[in-house]
């Protein structure tokens, strides 16, 4: 965002710390935010000053702080592993409250921090779930979430892509945040905070993940929940999930295509679970 010198300066006034956030910041009231979340978590000013200037060089602010909040839980954020977004928060929240009471065998690919599969294996009691995720770097902190939120997590470190899951055995629920920006999506639309900042492993994909939906999990599951970046990702799992799957679009708090999700033709117990799960 570019703020003019003039802006900076009368903002400077009121406060210092401000005037540094505001160039970053999506406006000066999220600013203002950013900086009382700062003074409330680090207290020290020295330490207040220091994180603004990191910010100001557009590091992430959950980098700066160290951790996120998510749902029933709060997650440790590392550089290498992709910061958990407001809009899977919000599936997650969502899916959490309508699977009250399943037993449930889960498995979530791709799984980052562990965001998922953590608020997943703290809301449902009766619920094992499973966290796969190629990379060393998230399976490790993942593990330490588990730790930091005193939660059991199976962790599998596999090439989701390349993977043949038969240890998993029996699986009731796959759900995945996969990579799916485009390339020159990416580079065109990200905010530099994004680009810079966060692993491209986590981020760059188009419809791999949703294929491999299709071919792998399909046969293995009774209900599939994918985040999405666009309609033709929901779209092409409709069009190859095959006539026993129900396959419906979530769209997220802003009307976007967030979620697609499935469960095969007569499951009563998914049925009810999904039942208007595509409004808001």
């Amino acid at each position: 965002m570019r703020v003019c010198p003039a802006y900076i300066r009368k903002v400077s006034r009121q406060d210092p710390l401000l005037a540094m956030l505001v160039g970053v910041c999506r406006g000066e009231s999220q600013a203002r935010q950013e900086l009382r979340w700062m003074r409330q978590e680090l207290v020290d000013p020295a330490r207040v000053r220091w994180a603004c200037k990191l910010r100001s060089r557009q590091v992430p602010l959950q980098h700066v702080l160290g951790s996120q909040p998510f749902g029933a839980i709060d997650v440790l954020c590392r550089p290498q592993v992709l910061i958990p977004r407001w809009e899977t928060e919000e599936w997650v929240c969502d899916l959490t409250s309508r699977l009250a009471g399943m037993r449930l065998q889960i498995v979530d690919l791709c799984t980052g921090t562990g965001c998922v599969a953590l608020h997943l294996q703290r809301s449902l009691s009766a619920a094992r779930v499973t966290a796969v995720d190629c990379s060393a770097s998230a399976i490790a902190l993942a593990q330490c979430n588990a730790g930091r939120n005193e939660l059991q997590l199976r962790l599998l470190q596999r090439d989701v892509l390349g993977w043949q899951p038969d240890e998993i055995g029996r699986v009731d629920l796959v759900v995945c945040n996969p990579p799916y920006i485009p390339p020159d999506k990416l580079v065109r639309d990200a905010r530099a905070s994004v680009r810079f900042y966060e692993p491209r492993l986590a981020l760059v994909g188009d419809k791999e993940f949703y294929e491999n939906l299709v071919r792998v999990w399909l046969s293995r599951t009774r209900a599939f929940v994918y985040e999405v970046g666009s309609e033709d990702q929901c779209a092409y799992v409709k069009k190859h999930a095959g006539k026993e799957w129900i396959v419906g679009t979530r769209k997220d708090a802003r009307g976007e295509a967030r979620v697609v999700y499935g469960y095969r033709d007569g499951d009563s117990e998914f049925a009810r679970a999904f039942k208007g799960y595509d409004n808001l």
